[in-house]
């Protein structure tokens, strides 16, 4: 059994931390988060009923997990450098020196090697070993979709390891690196996509009668009910996992000839939301290759 020490204790984080202390069978000994936000670290905690260890410091938490442990790094993306230096400082001081520990990241736009470049001299082992994931705020609800890809230095067993760690609050896939910003375009940013269609869809239907509250019950509902059905009715070439239908075929399965869907589809073809959807989702890709660059 090792440790996992998260650093950053927000939404990601902490999901992550709740997820692995209340697992059936725990991969971890003992979860500790490292948060500064004194009040968000205590809520964690609490809610935990004592299973997570907090620490209002980064290195802290990495001494307390010991060298045979998982850290992972939670923080926003632009704090990267910040928390390196940190991390470089004291172990120049003799402490917190990463000693062959796994390092996870789940910050966007910062790539393993860049993590090996800003945390090596914060190395006292060469044996450190680095993995970056991508997940999606839904793995809060135990259905999140994560991306996992190795590092410098990570073995099958890393990879295996943490890729099982967030099938734990979803589901979880193995790519290659230069995927990853794509990957974070599609799935990290997703729910936002979604969101922005139920905000529409609850706009539309105040606009054709309905009071706010009716018309957010029915548009939760809705999405959750297609979400399902897309969750059950899986495969792109009509035959999945259930035996279900694609996206396609059940969008046709909605959509009878002459029909009101197939008057809405005429307008969102004509308006031309689908290209617009993958534009924005090269405009997230894109923005998360600017962070992999280091700044000037």
């Amino acid at each position: 059994m090792t440790s996992l020490a998260i650093i950053g204790g927000g939404n990601m984080g902490g999901a992550i931390a709740s997820a692995a202390a209340a697992a059936a069978r725990r991969p971890f000994d003992r979860v500790i988060v490292a948060e500064t936000d004194a009040a968000k670290l205590a809520a964690l905690v609490a809610g935990s009923d004592s299973r997570i260890e907090g620490s209002r410091s980064a290195c802290d938490a990495i001494e307390a997990a010991g060298g045979d442990s998982v850290i992972v790094l939670a923080v926003k993306p632009q704090m990267f450098v910040t928390l390196a230096q940190e991390l470089i400082q004291r172990g120049e001081e003799g402490v917190c020196r990463l000693r062959g520990q796994l390092v996870v990241s789940i910050m966007a736009g910062i790539t393993t090697a860049r993590l090996a470049e800003l945390l090596g001299s914060a190395c006292s082992s060469p044996a450190t070993r680095f993995v970056r994931a991508m997940p999606n705020l839904a793995l809060a609800r135990g259905c999140g979709m994560t991306a996992v890809c190795a590092g410098p230095s990570a073995t099958d067993a890393d990879v295996e390891l943490i890729t099982d760690l967030f099938r734990t609050m979803g589901d979880a896939t193995c790519i290659e690196e230069p995927l990853m910003d794509a990957f974070t375009a599609l799935a990290g940013s997703g729910p936002a996509y979604v969101f922005h269609l139920a905000e529409a869809m609850q706009r539309a239907a105040i606009a054709v009668g309905f009071d706010a509250e009716a018309a957010d019950r029915i548009v939760r509902q809705t999405i959750l009910g297609a979400a399902d059905l897309l969750a059950h009715e899986h495969g792109a070439t009509g035959k999945g996992r259930s035996g279900g239908r694609s996206a396609s075929l059940l969008k046709a399965a909605v959509t009878s000839k002459g029909g009101t869907t197939e008057a809405a589809l005429a307008v969102l073809d004509r308006r031309e939301t689908a290209e617009a959807l993958i534009e924005a989702i090269t405009a997230a890709r894109d923005r998360g290759r600017e962070l992999a660059r280091p700044a000037t």
